[in-house]
Order: C-alpha cells, then sequence, then structure tokens
C-alpha cells in the first residue's frame, strides 16, 4: 500500500511540470501581434506534454480502483511526456552548442535539467510496473 502511495505521489508531482509549463506560456502570452502568433503556435507545441500530464494524473487517480488500467493510462502520460522532455533537451543541447555568449552556463543547466526530466520519467514508469498489489485489486 506504501508503494502504490509513493506512486501516485509521485506520477502527480511530475505531471505538474509539463501542465505548469503550459500554463505559465499561457499567462505570457503578448496581447496582440506577431508574438502572440508566435506564442499561440508554441502552445499548440506544448499541447503534448501537458496532456501527457493529465494521463498521468488521471492513471494516479484510477490508481487503487484499477491498478492494471491504472498503469496502463499512467504509461502512455509518461511516454509522452520522456519523448517531449527528450525533444526539448535536444533543443536545449543544441542551442548551448552554438552558444558563444555569456549566457551559455543558463543554456547548458536548462538541457541538464531537461535531461534528467526526461530520465526520471523512465524511472517513474519502472516504478508504475513494479509497485506490489494485492490478488484482489488485479481482478478489476
Amino acid at each position: 500500500m506504501r508503494g502504490q502511495t509513493l506512486i501516485v505521489l509521485l506520477l502527480v508531482a511530475s505531471a505538474l511540470v509539463p501542465i505548469g509549463a503550459w500554463l505559465l506560456m499561457y499567462a505570457n502570452l503578448e496581447p496582440s501581434g506577431l508574438g502572440r502568433s508566435i506564442g499561440k503556435a508554441i502552445l499548440v507545441v506544448m499541447a503534448a506534454p501537458a496532456f501527457g500530464g493529465l494521463l498521468m494524473i488521471a492513471g494516479a487517480v484510477m490508481f487503487h480502483h484499477a491498478p492494471r488500467a491504472a498503469r496502463i493510462v499512467a504509461t502512455v502520460g509518461a511516454v509522452v511526456v520522456l519523448a517531449s522532455g527528450l525533444v526539448a533537451a535536444a533543443v536545449l543541447a543544441y542551442g548551448y552548442a552554438n552558444c558563444g555568449g555569456a549566457g551559455c552556463s543558463e543554456e547548458f543547466v536548462a538541457a541538464a535539467v531537461g535531461f534528467v526530466y526526461a530520465i526520471a520519467q523512465i524511472g517513474l514508469i519502472a516504478l508504475i510496473w513494479r509497485a506490489r498489489t494485492t490478488p484482489s485489486q488485479l481482478r478489476g
């Protein structure tokens, strides 16, 4: 039981990152002009990891009632977030490779955090499937 509660907490905490990033981008849209159009395009691109985060939360909610279905839903969400995190980290790493100014350390830190977050999703998927359940929970 304790392992399942830990997984639910980790799923929700990990899912809040892409959802929070999407909401932050939405809150910082420019009122009009070209910046608003570019911001909307970025929001569309960022919708996939935010949807993956919502799937992870849905899996966390279902975890005590239908563990098998919850594991599948949470894994799909985590894979979407993993793929998006790896793409974002690769873009940031490319920006770091082309950086020549004083702000290069910020680019490096952002890329490193992106890769660590993506790798953490792999660990979360492993935890989701290794959590022990009682035989009565597996029937549903």
